[in-house]
């Protein structure tokens, strides 16, 4: 039976690809919020429990990318598989571990021993779910017609953020109640959320009637550090590198350190925090599908320049947001993110899609991510050494305390307008027909 399930059955029709497609909208939906749950506000309230620093709790934070290295070692593997579902299936069911992180902080541990548990527990989850990102992408390349792309994604994601904030919105007042009367109870209870979330993964892709693999002969020699060579020197692959790149170090020197800095600087309650976030989210679950037809009519370059543009203005208002207007400003910087990101991620893709190689996409995926992984990895290390540097300052202007996050939130705005120059040399290069 397992057999059955794991290997034989393949898409013989429209329908079956269809319903492919939607088990990977319920997949993708429970990964979103596993990753919501277990990699943003409430893993900072786990952090600040067990007595780890602002600058520690970014870089553990940011612990995602340099487990994306670790794709470099299967990549190969997977790309020979002929089914590469079994892969995946048990690459889900490890998102169990982040359950059990929540679990720690209750356990009657010194606090240094809950502090490495974290740390390797977290390390180890995001590494078996940056294992199967690749032959997700690759499953899903082979289910999604190019020609509907950009209204699939548009759609899944659509549903993902729904589903997601929804459930975010009532875990914060949950967490917020739990928070003044019994920590630990919180904990508990999303604890027990996120292993089911990742059995409901697991399950939704073991049913999902897998295309045969056909970008690689099954006796064909691959070398590791060939194929990096090669993707190195592939065009296409350059140019994901620098964008995938450039966007990452925008995200890193900013999103891990915005979280504590909303919840201890600003003081903003956990509800307050998620209530906005539901109200932006829903916002962009209504925005995606449109954003994803418009993509299919006037492409990912044209649109991922809009996108980053306001992107840039959110990384302006949150150089202004301090204590006094934190409650106002950090609704604008919301909304500017949620409109931001209902198509960043989508657009990269469709880009990456298009410009890697087709025969080995599976591979040069794998060594994409591995390589915006280890430049997420450094910038972290150097973001939390400098956000350190900088609070130990004491910075002011006149007699204005500046804070180390507005800081950040200026390099954030930099990379992003690098990018946004990037893209408009790609769009001109194609006006005049030079790529």
């Amino acid at each position: 039976m397992l057999r059955k399930l794991f290997y034989e059955p393949t898409p013989q029709n429209e329908k079956d690809y269809a319903d492919g497609r939607r088990l990977y909208i319920v997949a993708e939906s429970a990964n979103a919020l596993i990753n919501e749950l277990a990699g943003g506000t409430f893993l900072v309230a786990v952090l600040s429990t067990i007595q780890i620093t602002d600058g520690m709790s970014g870089f553990i934070r940011s612990c995602g990318t340099i487990a994306m290295l670790f794709q470099l070692l299967t990549m190969i593997h997977v790309q020979k598989m002929k089914k590469k579902k079994l892969f995946m299936f048990l690459c889900a069911l490890q998102k169990i571990w982040f359950g059990i992180l929540f679990f720690i902080p209750t356990m009657n541990w010194k606090v240094q021993t809950k502090c490495i548990l974290v740390i390797l527990i977290y390390f180890h989850g995001q590494i078996t779910s940056q294992l199967a990102n690749p032959a997700r992408i690759n499953l899903i390349a082979d289910l999604v017609p190019e020609n509907i792309r950009g209204t699939y994604f548009g759609k899944k994601d659509s549903i993902s953020v729904f589903v997601t904030y929804v459930t975010v919105f009532f875990a914060g007042i949950l967490f917020d109640h739990t928070n003044k009367n019994n920590i630990n109870a919180g904990f508990q209870i999303f604890g027990s959320i996120l292993i089911l979330l990742a059995i409901i993964d697991a399950v939704a892709i073991a049913f999902i009637k897998e295309p045969e693999n056909l970008t690689v002969a099954q006796k064909e020699r691959v070398y590791l550090w060939k194929e990096i060579i090669d993707a190195f020197k592939h065009k296409g692959f350059q140019e994901a590198l620098i964008l995938n790149g450039i966007w990452t170090a925008a995200v890193y020197f900013t999103v891990p350190f915005n979280a504590s800095y909303q919840i201890k600087e600003l003081g903003l309650s956990y509800t307050y925090i998620t209530a906005i976030g539901l109200a932006t989210m829903l916002l962009r679950a209504y925005l995606m599908p449109r954003l994803g037809k418009v993509v299919d009519k006037i492409g990912n370059e044209t649109m991922l320049i809009h996108l980053f543009s306001i992107m840039g203005f959110h990384y302006v208002v949150m150089m202004f947001t301090v204590p006094e207007n934190g409650k106002v400003f950090f609704v604008i910087a919301s909304l500017l993110s949620a409109i931001a990101h209902g198509f960043i991620s989508q657009g990269l893709l469709g880009i990456q899609l298009k410009v890697l190689d087709e025969r080995k996409r599976t591979i040069q995926y794998s060594i994409l991510s591995a390589a915006s992984g280890t430049i997420g990895f450094a910038v972290s290390v150097v973001a939390a050494r400098l956000l350190e540097m900088l609070q130990s300052m004491e910075l002011a202007v006149g007699t204005r305390k500046l804070y180390a996050q507005q800081f950040m939130n200026l390099l954030g705005l930099i990379f992003i307008l690098i990018n946004i120059g990037y893209l408009l040399m790609r769009v001109d290069k194609a006006k005049t027909g030079c790529i």
